[in-house]
């Protein structure tokens, strides 16, 4: 038979390397998703970085659009009052100041 305090001495033992084994555990998880953030940010990274490219690239574009859409709606702003001035008879430039408006 085992003396009680080598009981309580091996008891002693198994616990704490029970505990031990699942810090380790932890560790080797948390290190493992560390690792794969790292990953995730340089990949991230790059494409911030491509995306940026995009923009810079895209500023002109934006001048352009602007100017197109301006000249559609003065296109249509002056159709619209050709054809306001066609069917009720009166001068353009008033179809045109209603058609603003």
């Amino acid at each position: 038979m085992m003396a009680p305090v080598l009981a309580v001495a091996v008891v002693g033992l198994v616990t704490i390397l029970a505990v031990a084994l699942i810090v380790a555990a932890l560790v080797f998880y948390l290190v493992s998703v560390i690792v794969q953030l790292r990953k995730i940010t340089a990949g991230l990274d790059e494409a911030i970085a491509g995306v940026t490219e995009i923009v810079q690239k895209s500023t002109p574009v934006n001048d352009i659009v602007t100017g197109v859409v301006t000249g559609i709606t003065r296109l249509y702003q002056s159709y619209a009052a050709d054809v306001v001035s066609s069917l009720i008879g009166i001068d353009p430039e008033i179809a045109e100041l209603s058609a603003i408006a």
